[in-house]
């Protein structure tokens, strides 16, 4: 996929793009005529967003992508094509052009777990890791002790920057909590392994 680089996205207030109904409307109720135009112009959002997702989970992306821009083009205040947008961007490497979409919708949703996690992630492949980890310690303190996968990712930035005493220390604490998490207790292996702790390292693997 060609690299996309344009102005910062913008996902805009609903009163803002609300369709107008003027009085001169052919019918014995406009507001009801509409309403009706409005929810169909939703609809038609959702079904290209929806759309996108399928293509995406397929593996078409370029197909995916005109879904969610057009999606976006009828719907400008939907967050959630911006973030499947997103998600697509981060998917194919493209990790600039995620963290403006994962921007955007933080812009209006700002105690979103998942969006402060999505822009950690992206922001981690991009090798912006202190940026990543205070993302992802908002994700944390949104997502409340259940939102496990915020804090694993963490300790992995925590991991890629060096900070391996801070790792493993994130690592620990999740596994006390969910001792079955595979993901973690594998990396809490490498980061072991690669201290030395070889015996650790094989008990944890």
């Amino acid at each position: 996929m060609a690299r996309r680089r344009g102005g910062p996205v913008r996902i805009l207030p609903p009163p803002a793009v609300l369709i107008e109904c003027p009085d001169s409307l052919p019918h014995s109720h406009p507001l009801t005529l509409c309403s009706s135009l409005f929810n169909l112009r939703l609809w038609n959002a959702r079904a290209y967003g929806n759309r996108g997702n399928c293509r995406s989970r397929q593996g078409k992306t370029e197909a995916a992508l005109k879904d969610y821009d057009e999606s976006i083009r009828i719907c400008p205040w939907s967050v959630d094509p911006v973030l499947n947008r997103g998600v697509l961007f981060e998917n194919q490497l493209m990790f600039e052009e995620a963290i403006a979409d994962y921007r955007a919708v933080l812009k209006v949703s700002p105690n979103d777990p998942v969006g402060w996690n999505n822009l950690g992630n992206a922001q981690m492949g991009a090798g912006l890791f202190d940026d990543a980890i205070g993302s992802l310690d908002k994700a944390v303190k949104l997502g409340g002790n259940n939102y496990a996968f915020a804090q694993a990712n963490k300790a992995i930035a925590l991991y890629a920057k060096g900070d391996d005493m801070e790792a493993e220390r994130e690592m620990l604490s999740l596994l006390r909590r969910f001792p079955n998490f595979a993901e973690v207790r594998a990396s809490l292996g490498a980061l072991q392994w690669m201290k030395g702790e070889r015996e650790k390292a094989e008990e944890n693997w």
